[in-house]
């Protein structure tokens, strides 16, 4: 590692100044812009296979609290709400956090509505 002198003012040089790396590469444009076009790709494909997450926020239910039967919940989607009915077997069927399909055309994006 190597010395700094300070001089005699106590304000170091602007060489001296730079810190030193052991990096041989310095980020590049092409880089940047990979990561830029490839991320939102990246989490589009993502998307189209899982879903998009959705929040229950309002059910109804047969028999005790403790083991319910619900007979219809609505999900908060990022297109809307979503009414969903359960099975008519098991208990507490609804999830507080469901995924869902996305709707592609029902989705708030300017650029990706079908114009009707």
């Amino acid at each position: 590692m190597r010395k700094r002198k300070i001089p005699r003012g106590g304000v170091l040089d602007a060489v001296d100044s730079v810190p030193i790396t052991r990096s041989r590469a310095a980020p590049g444009f092409l880089p940047s812009a990979f990561a830029l076009v490839t991320m939102p790709l990246v989490l589009a494909a993502v998307v189209h296979q899982t879903g998009l997450p959705a929040l229950r926020f309002q059910y109804t239910y047969t028999g005790t609290r403790e083991a319910r039967h619900d007979l219809s919940c609505d999900y908060l989607t990022v297109t809307g709400i979503r009414r969903v009915s359960p099975p008519p077997y098991g208990i507490n069927q609804c999830g507080v956090i469901a995924w869902f399909p996305v709707e592609w055309d029902r989705l708030p994006i300017p650029f990706m509505s079908s114009g009707d």
